[in-house]
């Protein structure tokens, strides 16, 4: 049977699935899920990463994501 997963299990297997230039756009606050801590601790990680240029309200593009995980590791 199928199972329902939810939309944070399946953005986790999407992420490690996919090569570093296949992401698509994901919003600030489900990568912060994905990484396990709150939005407020992830976005001062975010702050620590020198060459990334965040959006103000928009979702992170597929570069973001990379330059991200590159800096973190993976979630």
């Amino acid at each position: 049977m199928h199972q329902k997963r939810s939309g944070l299990t399946a953005a986790l297997e999407n992420l490690k699935s996919y090569k570093m230039n296949t992401f698509k756009r994901l919003t600030k606050k489900k990568l912060a899920k994905m990484y396990g801590v709150s939005y407020n601790t992830f976005m001062k990680w975010l702050s620590a990463i020198p060459e990334l240029k965040l959006p103000k309200y928009s979702s992170l593009n597929p570069k973001q994501i990379k330059s991200i995980i590159e800096y973190l590791g993976e979630p």
